[in-house]
């Protein structure tokens, strides 16, 4: 069955208006046997906001891509894996260029988990329920993580060939980047030579966001300047940075939205509160016990991504 494979990755920060870096970048090959067409559309904008360092407007827009592949469709799931993976394989290098070039450290396509499944469309739009329904139920089981075995070294290197642009065709935003995305990155680099100052910067780098999130919040919501003082409050009641961190990320977040990470995402929660647990161990005492520094960068990158 000829069909469309939906995929959308994000958020990329774009500027308003600029977003030709993805016009007409699209691959037709074959992989398996199996023809297809990779093509990326217009990103779609979540929200707008202020940044600094910008030109123009002085306004960026958190935005996903999308990413559509046109295939011969066969319903299975080890055509559902190459499906994916060379969407994987194409837009990967591409994403690594944007991260490097305009430093938002969070960007990353190395696997398919990292990109959303959307739905399976027929050529002219319409949405077939049936297979989106049985891509889906493939897509959320825990398989699309194994390394990718589907396409050989030709085909990656086809795709990757493919994604390639000068860097100077990114027209990507001048801006100078929040400070918890450089804290990410630098925790990111310093990762494998210097474990204990990575988890230092990885959660300094959740402290610094959600402090940010909530003073971005109370200018545009009367209600949350409320909550955001009582919650500032709360929070110096106990001398512990951590413990701070902890209220804004729970009861701070509950008050202004109604949900919060440890409510709503018990695992990430978990995962969370042993990063700042090993923040304490190495602010206070010096040492990194049973932790690894790439634990506390996925970890921050995952709590700041469940919060936007």
């Amino acid at each position: 069955m000829d069909a469309i494979v939906v995929f959308r990755f994000g958020h990329i920060h774009v500027p308003l208006g600029r977003r030709s870096w993805t016009r007409s970048l699209n691959v037709q090959m074959h992989a398996q046997g199996h023809p297809f067409n990779i093509s990326l559309l217009r990103p779609q904008t979540n929200n707008v906001h202020e940044a600094e360092g910008l030109a123009e407007s002085g306004r960026i827009a958190d935005a996903d891509i999308e990413i559509h592949n046109r295939c011969e469709l066969v319903d299975e799931s080890q055509f559902y894996r190459l499906a994916a993976e060379v969407v994987v394989a194409f837009l990967g290098p591409r994403i690594e260029e944007i991260r490097i070039a305009t430093k938002q450290p969070h960007l990353r396509l190395r696997r398919i988990s990292d990109l959303r499944f959307i739905d399976i469309r027929t050529p002219d739009g319409t949405k077939i329920e049936k297979l989106t329904t049985a891509y889906h139920s493939w897509f959320e089981n825990q398989e699309r993580d194994r390394p990718h075995t589907a396409l050989s070294q030709e085909n990656w290197q086809t795709l990757t060939k493919a994604s390639k642009r000068p860097t100077d065709s990114l027209e990507m935003p001048k801006r100078t980047a929040p400070l918890h995305e450089s804290l990410l990155l630098d925790a990111e680099l310093e990762a494998d030579s210097d474990p204990r100052s990575a988890t230092l910067y990885a959660a300094l780098a959740c402290e610094l966001f959600i402090n940010d999130w909530f003073e971005r919040k109370s200018k545009t919501d009367s209600n949350s300047q409320y909550w955001l003082q009582w919650v500032q409050e709360h929070s110096k009641e106990d001398s512990s940075i951590a413990v701070g961190v902890r209220v804004r990320y729970d009861l701070g977040l509950r008050l202004v939205t109604g949900s919060s990470l440890k409510t709503n995402d018990g695992e990430l929660w978990k995962r969370f509160v042993r990063l700042m647990n090993a923040r304490n161990d190495v602010a206070h005492r010096g040492v990194l016990r049973n932790y690894e520094a790439s634990e506390a960068v996925e970890t921050s990158r995952d709590v700041m991504k469940w919060v936007q």
